[in-house]
């Protein structure tokens, strides 16, 4: 293998290894936030703050205080190794001046601060309309139509529980502009089309094996069900989604 090809071998999957830990992470959290519940706490009050009050606050300082911490370990995990370190040939090379560290590249789509319909929109720009054409049918509508139906599904998106809006976001970057698509996400994608349809408990065991927690499935399967709705990749037939004939996302998956 050349030089060449293995260097790219080796990015992919470092990347790959660190969208993995992302993910991890994600769940990791989630079961820090489902196990810390305020359940059987009494009724003393301080300063006109329940106990509950209390310890819910406590709660979401610390949940907040372990993300830093966890990202700035995986930050700092994540330094690439000097191929000039000498540990192969036994010489000690000179210690480099350390230079001041270039800002990641980010494939992202920054919504801070803003509602997501509107990161979408400035994200994609010219492009919104392209893929918010959800169903191959769009194409067939009258322009202030089509304009109206895109304009709804931000709407709705807007309107999902956060961590779904994430993951629309997330789903779109990844069309538009390559970024790693959430591991959950691609699961289910996945599913959906090798199996053409996809229930609850197909899904939920699909994260188990990874594996996941039977927590972490049962939210993401909880909110992999919705999203996959929302975004007319996949249609509700009893108690199953089956894939959409119609979408014209899907297919860029299966390409």
């Amino acid at each position: 293998m050349s030089g060449v090809a293995l260097k790219v071998q080796e990015e992919e999957v470092l990347n790959n290894s660190e969208h993995d830990a992302l993910d991890d992470l994600e769940a990791m959290f989630e079961e820090l936030e489902a196990g810390m519940t305020n359940d059987g706490i009494g009724e003393v009050v301080i300063n006109d703050l329940s106990e509950a009050d209390l310890v819910d606050a406590g709660i979401a300082a610390d949940i907040q205080e372990a993300r830093a911490e966890a990202m700035a370990e995986m930050d700092e995990q994540g330094e690439p190794v000097d191929d000039n370190s000498g540990f192969a040939t036994g010489i000690t090379q000179p210690e480099p001046a350390k230079q001041k560290r270039a800002a990641p590249v980010t494939k992202r789509i920054s919504s801070l601060g803003m509602k997501k319909s509107e990161a979408l929109s400035k994200a994609l720009g010219s492009k919104l309309q392209d893929f918010m054409c959800l169903s191959i049918n769009d194409a067939t509508l009258e322009p202030s139509d089509l304009q109206a139906k895109i304009e709804a599904k931000l709407t709705e998106i807007d309107a999902l529980p956060i961590k779904i809006q994430e993951k629309a976001v997330n789903f779109f970057a990844h069309l538009s502009n390559g970024a790693s698509l959430s591991n959950y996400t691609k699961i289910a994608i996945d599913l959906l089309i090798k199996d053409g349809e996809i229930t609850s408990k197909a899904l939920r065991d699909a994260y188990i094996a990874r594996p996941y927690s039977p927590g972490t499935a049962n939210s993401q399967c909880t909110q992999l069900m919705k999203l996959l709705q929302v975004l007319e990749l996949a249609n509700k037939e009893g108690g199953k989604l089956v894939a959409n004939q119609e979408s014209a996302l899907l297919p860029m998956f299966s390409a």
